[in-house]
């Protein structure tokens, strides 16, 4: 054997496709950032729910509810997306008395056969109502979108003065997801004020900085928060990293958006939102600069967030099933486009 090249090229190639599989099984849930969201990284997998001081504690949020204060934008606030109908199972429908151009339809119907995977797709003009819907119900794994409505409930928080962008937060072993990002690079016992923390898990997607605002604010709060906003798939008692659906992720999307015009936090919070460095699919796809929260990891491809369009302001989710690394990402932007696309031409 050890005179036998063909041999060790054998075992070298049995290796090689042992670890593959290997790695496609045990790849965890959660995405993580990179300076470039098609490289391929590893990273340890963890645990569902950590242990010590890193497991999200509820005794450390109180489950009061501020009440939301009244949009001062106007014209968004007229909008009730509790009120507009997810549709139909496997069915693109256009709502809020929209009758589109039919070629616009079925260019957004072509689109959404040819990426040929499981899709929630919900999108509604924050002034006319008018709505996009298929499988809007239907709940995907959310991979970071969950981290934007987490950190509008950390937000609303510091207006009721249970927190402070000033505060200092320590980097644990605890909150160790990858360790690539700005914090876990910091090394263990690291202190970022919360305004930081928030900061990178919108900016650069930090598992880490997530991690970090679980602990500090448990779970209870948060989800008393999405049940009483009727965001139910949002909660995360169950999983850091729920299933949740694209209707839900709108929602919250446009309780961002008024809330922008309420505080200092919300403008503030807003202004991160529009300038993430990694996973902007929607601006890649329409050129334009939004306010979005992606994610993607082995098992889903997601996007959400405000357009500011031509004609339309509206929130967008779109929920996918399946690997980032070998997703049809020129399809995924054609259901952007075509959506923008309807979205402005009403």
């Amino acid at each position: 054997m050890k005179n036998n090249p063909y041999i060790w090229l054998t075992v070298t190639v049995a290796l090689f496709v042992a670890f593959s599989v290997m790695l496609a099984v045990f790849m965890p849930e959660d995405d993580f950032p990179v300076t470039d969201p098609d490289a391929d990284t590893t990273g340890p997998a963890f645990p569902e729910e950590t242990t010590g001081e890193g497991k999200p504690t509820d005794t450390e949020t109180e489950t009061e509810i501020e009440s939301e204060s009244e949009s001062s934008d106007t014209e968004s606030s007229r909008v009730d997306i509790n009120d507009i109908p997810a549709g139909k199972e496997n069915k693109l429908e256009i709502t809020g008395g929209y009758v589109p151009d039919s070629a616009l339809v079925d260019e957004l119907t072509d689109a959404i056969e040819a990426f040929g995977r499981p899709i929630s797709l919900f999108a509604v003009d924050l002034k006319t109502g008018v709505a996009i819907s298929y499988n809007a119900d239907a709940r995907l794994k959310a991979a970071s979108v969950i981290k934007a409505p987490f950190v509008y409930y950390v937000c609303r928080q510091i207006d009721l003065g249970k927190a402070s962008f000033d505060e200092k937060l320590t980097y644990t072993a605890a909150d160790t997801v990858y360790g690539n990002g700005t914090i876990g690079k910091a090394g263990i016992g690291a202190e970022f004020t919360l305004y930081d923390v928030i900061r990178h898990t919108v900016v650069t997607s930090d598992n880490e900085g997530y991690y970090m605002l679980l602990r500090r604010f448990g779970c209870d709060g948060y989800d008393a928060m999405m049940k009483e906003l009727g965001c139910d798939s949002l909660c995360v008692s169950g999983s850091r990293w729920p299933k949740i659906s694209a209707v839900d992720m709108a929602k919250i999307w446009q309780k961002i958006y008024e809330y922008r015009n309420e505080t200092d936090t919300g403008a503030k919070l807003y202004d991160l939102f529009g300038s993430v460095e990694y996973m902007t699919f929607i601006e890649d796809a329409l050129g334009v600069q939004a306010h979005n929260k992606a994610g993607w990891n082995a098992s889903s491809f997601n996007e959400s967030g405000i357009v500011d369009g031509k004609k339309s302001v509206y929130a967008i989710a779109i929920m996918t099933e399946g690997s980032y690394y070998n997703a049809p990402k020129s399809q995924f932007y054609d259901i952007i486009r075509f959506a923008d696309r309807l979205m402005n031409e009403q």
